[in-house]
C-alpha cells in the first residue's frame, strides 16, 4: 500500500498537545483528507450503500480543503444534537467553525437549543396510563454549573413498567435534596396526570419513602431495594470480614421463602454477633425487605 506521508517528513512530525476539541477536530482533518482521496479514487460503489453514506457523511470534500455546507434547518438540529450530548455553547462553536466554516456566537446557539424547551415542557405534562404494575423510582445525583459555581443536584426519575411490559419514564424532576417530602409531590403530580394505579413500587431505604407512596397509593406494594440495603449493610462490616459476612447475608434474600428467609437471618445474627447492629435494621424493614417473596422467581 502507498504511504500517505513521505519518509522525509515522517521523523520532522512531532508530538502535538491538543488543547481543546477544535483542534482535536482539525488533526482529524489533516488525517482524513488523504484517506478521502484514496478512497474517492478507489471503487467506492463496490462498497454497501449504507456504508457509503457513512463515508461521505464523515469524510466530505476535504480534497478541495472545503469546509461542509450544512443548510440552516439541518444546523439547528446538528446544534442541538451536539448540545444532547453534553458539548458546551463554546464547545459547539468551536465545532460549528472547524467543520463548516460558521461562526456563532454563544448568545446565538443557547437561543437554538432554548427552542427544545417548550418540547421538554411538554414531555413533562404529558397524560399517562392509568395503571402500572410495577414502578421504579430513584434519585440521581449529578454536578452542574451554577452562578460559577459547581454544585450538586438530584434527579429524581420514575421509570415505569406499563401493562404491555415496556419500561417507560413518566418523568425527573430536579431538585437540590433527595426527600420523602419532595416524592410526595412527585407522587401526587402523577397521579395528577392519570395514574390511578401502582401494583408494586420499588425504592431504595430513603426515610420516610413508603409513608409517601401509602399516602397517595394505600393500595400499593413498597419492595425496598435489596441491593441498597445490602450495600448499606456491607459499610458496616470490616473489610477482612466482608466477604463471608456477604455469603451469610445472601442466604436471607435467596431464600425460597419468607419464613427460610428470618430463619437465615437469624442464623446470621447469631454467627456474626459484632455486626448485630446493622442487622437489626433488616429485621425493623422486614415489610418492605419481604414482598418479593409472595411472587414466583422470575
Amino acid at each position: 500500500m502507498k504511504r500517505l506521508s513521505s519518509p522525509n517528513n515522517e521523523h520532522q512530525n512531532k508530538p502535538k498537545k491538543i488543547k481543546n476539541s477544535a483542534e482535536l477536530l482539525e488533526l482529524l482533518q489533516d488525517v482524513l483528507a488523504p484517506l478521502a482521496v484514496a478512497i474517492n479514487n478507489s471503487k467506492l460503489t463496490d462498497l454497501p450503500p449504507l456504508r457509503n453514506r457513512q463515508v461521505v457523511e464523515v469524510l466530505p470534500a476535504v480534497q478541495n480543503n472545503e469546509k461542509q455546507r450544512i443548510s440552516e434547518p439541518d444546523l439547528e438540529e446538528k446544534i442541538v444534537d451536539l448540545y444532547a450530548k453534553g458539548l458546551t455553547t463554546r464547545d459547539i462553536t468551536n465545532h460549528l467553525k472547524t467543520m463548516y466554516g460558521i461562526e456563532l456566537s454563544t448568545s446565538a446557539i443557547s437561543a437554538i437549543t432554548d427552542k427544545v424547551f417548550p418540547f421538554v415542557k411538554e414531555w413533562q405534562a404529558r397524560p399517562l396510563s392509568s395503571q402500572y404494575p410495577i414502578l421504579y423510582m430513584d434519585g440521581l445525583w449529578f454536578k452542574v454549573r451554577e452562578s460559577g459555581k459547581i454544585v450538586s443536584k438530584c434527579a429524581h426519575i420514575a421509570l415505569g413498567i406499563n401493562e404491555q411490559g415496556h419500561k417507560e419514564v413518566l418523568g425527573i424532576w430536579v431538585a437540590e435534596n433527595e426527600g420523602a417530602k419532595f416524592w410526595l409531590q412527585v407522587l401526587t403530580e402523577i397521579k395528577n396526570r392519570g395514574v390511578e394505579s401502582v401494583l408494586i413500587a420499588c425504592v431504595d431505604g430513603l426515610r420516610g419513602f413508603p409513608d409517601a407512596i401509602k399516602t397517595v397509593y394505600p393500595e400499593a406494594v413498597v419492595q425496598t431495594c435489596i441491593i441498597h440495603q445490602v450495600r448499606h449493610t456491607i459499610k458496616f462490616v470490616m473489610h477482612k470480614d466482608r466477604k463471608s459476612f456477604a455469603e451469610d447475608l445472601k442466604n436471607v434474600y435467596t431464600a425460597p421463602t419468607e419464613e427460610a428467609g428470618l430463619q437465615a437471618l437469624e442464623d446470621t445474627k447469631k454467627k456474626w454477633a459484632q455486626y448485630i447492629f446493622c442487622l437489626k435494621r433488616w429485621e425493623q424493614r422486614w415489610p418492605e425487605l419481604s414482598p418479593f417473596f409472595s411472587y414466583p422467581p422470575a
